[in-house]
């Protein structure tokens, strides 16, 4: 039986799945044998096609999972992992040839340890503008800055990750996140007990696509994150409606609103290209926090038509 699974999804990802792929061909099996679980996400490119022709040449399973979304297709994967760790990458990730040997290095030097992040640094696919370089942070794409040793559970992302197989026997990945998809896992993980490592060894590399370089797709990715940290928020927090009344939450996000919507038409007509999208972007985020909490009443009084009112204020 294998010692390690490398487990993945991917949805449409002809563009990068090849590279990746390649790299995977070129892995150094650990010690302890590996089999890799590749989950299709409902693919309408050949994406499925170029994992079944990449699995003649690995130790790979490539399955299908038309439901949309990362982590339901993950926990389709996990059914079929076996062994002591689940590595877990991403279809736009360039591993190094001694990443699962690394992984399996760190595993056993840090027993007290159970999920385990590695650096991540960008391959940039065209030249990067400088505004993306002093405007948006690394993290919001995917490149890691986390001093090796014990993190929080948010330092662990999907694009370098190892978690050992029994953290799974407890948790599952939560569906329904547009966002946040390991971060959730690894929040809940962590409170009940399994402690988090960042290693340097062995970093791999991000493709950032000529797309990921515009500024719409930065604003609009500010929404999204927006709206994934109140969904969390309410998924995580059952009794967030008595504790944190919504309508009073959503007077707070329209105090934000406004404020960032003043910060920017304040810095654009100013000129101010950097300032002026810094506030762009703060809009959006607050935004989506917005639109998530009207979704989020609206799925209570689905789910409670008869609960009082009043308890929303």
């Amino acid at each position: 039986m294998a010692r390690v699974t490398v487990l993945f999804a991917t949805r449409n990802g002809v563009q990068t799945l090849p590279r990746m792929l390649g790299a995977l061909e070129r892995l150094t099996p650990p010690s302890g044998g590996w089999k890799i679980v590749a989950v299709d996400n409902g693919s309408t490119d050949y994406s499925f096609r170029v994992l079944q022709q990449c699995a003649e040449k690995l130790p790979m399973m490539v399955v299908s999972e038309p439901r949309r979304g990362k982590n339901i297709a993950l926990n389709t994967g996990l059914a079929l992992v076996e062994g002591e760790i689940i590595a877990l990458t991403d279809d736009d990730i360039i591993l190094p040839a001694d990443w699962l040997v690394s992984i399996e290095k760190i595993a056993a030097q840090k027993a007290d340890f159970d999920i385990f992040g590695g650096a991540i640094y960008p391959i940039w696919g065209a030249p990067p503008p400088e505004w993306l370089l002093q405007c948006v942070p690394k993290g919001h794409l995917g490149v890691t800055e986390f001093l090796e040793g014990p993190v929080s559970p948010e330092a662990i992302w999907g694009g370098s990750m190892a978690v050992r197989t029994a953290v799974f026997r407890e948790h599952r990945f939560g569906e329904g996140f547009d966002m946040h998809s390991e971060t959730e896992f690894t929040r809940r993980a962590h409170s009940s007990g399994h402690l988090c490592w960042h290693f340097h060894e062995s970093p791999v590399g991000h493709i950032i696509r000529p797309y990921q370089l515009k500024p719409k797709w930065h604003l609009q990715r500010a929404y999204r994150h927006g709206r994934a940290d109140r969904r969390e928020f309410y998924i995580n927090h059952e009794d967030a409606i008595a504790t944190y009344p919504m309508l009073k939450q959503s007077r707070w996000h329209m105090h934000h609103i406004a404020r960032e919507g003043r910060q920017f038409i304040r810095y654009r007509l100013s000129g101010d290209f950097e300032t002026s999208f810094k506030a762009s972007r703060a809009l959006r985020y607050w935004c989506g926090c917005m639109t998530e909490e009207c979704a989020g009443l609206v799925r209570h009084l689905v789910r409670a038509p008869r609960r009082k009112l009043s308890a929303l204020y």
